[in-house]
């Protein structure tokens, strides 16, 4: 009976191991950040929703901004009360918000930066700190005193979806097909290893049993 058991046990495990990367792919849950991009609708060079794009309690709109940057459509920013600043940007492509990210982050001296799912984040040599990130063809960047203060104006934001625990296949698809290809490679390679081993060892008590 017991060998029965490991028998079965060993085939739903090399089943699973076998389809787990199509669940992965079929169902790969929420992504980190997703943006309601109706939300970000343009006209001229303006954004139509401005309050939905920057949120409620703006104490002033600075209009206009990033003009100089390659791609740009749109562009406002807003100052809140509790000292924090937002910037939004509509570019044509998310390749070109994808350039302006780097070009500020470049541009700004900075220490311990942090790459994470949801964007960049560093604290400026002038005390503040940041998080810079580019969703779609959309550039957002939140300046605050405080790290919290940052994070809570960035997740706080009615554009954005923040998600803290996303899905791996989300997550994945984000990633360049390289390292989705290199991944898969290590994968089936080592449960390869694991399958191989198990049947070695199953085929040798089945025969032992005879």
């Amino acid at each position: 009976m017991f060998k029965k058991i490991k028998t079965i046990v060993l085939w739903c495990y090399v089943v699973l191991a076998l389809v787990m990367p199509l669940l992965v792919y079929l169902f790969p849950g929420k992504p980190p950040l997703s943006m309601d991009m109706r939300l970000m609708g343009t006209t001229g060079d303006q954004f139509v929703f401005l309050r939905l794009v920057l949120g409620e309690g703006v104490e002033s709109y600075e209009l206009d901004v990033l003009s100089d940057m390659e791609g740009r459509i749109a562009g406002a920013a807003a100052d809140y009360p509790d000292g924090s600043n937002v910037l939004v940007a509509r570019f044509a492509k998310s390749q070109q918000a994808a350039a302006a990210l780097q070009k500020l982050k470049d541009l700004i001296p900075h220490q311990k930066e942090v790459t994470t799912l949801w964007g960049t984040e560093f604290g400026s040599e002038s005390g503040e700190y940041i998080v810079l990130s580019a969703l779609n063809d959309v550039l957002v960047m939140v300046i605050a005193d405080r790290k919290p203060l940052a994070q809570a104006r960035f997740k706080g934001l009615p554009s954005i979806t923040y998600n803290e625990r996303p899905g791996l296949g989300a997550v994945l698809a984000q990633k360049p097909k390289i390292v989705i290809v290199s991944l898969l490679l290590v994968y089936v390679l080592f449960q390869g290893l694991i399958i191989a081993r198990f049947l070695g060892v199953w085929r040798r008590k089945k025969i032992e049993s005879k």
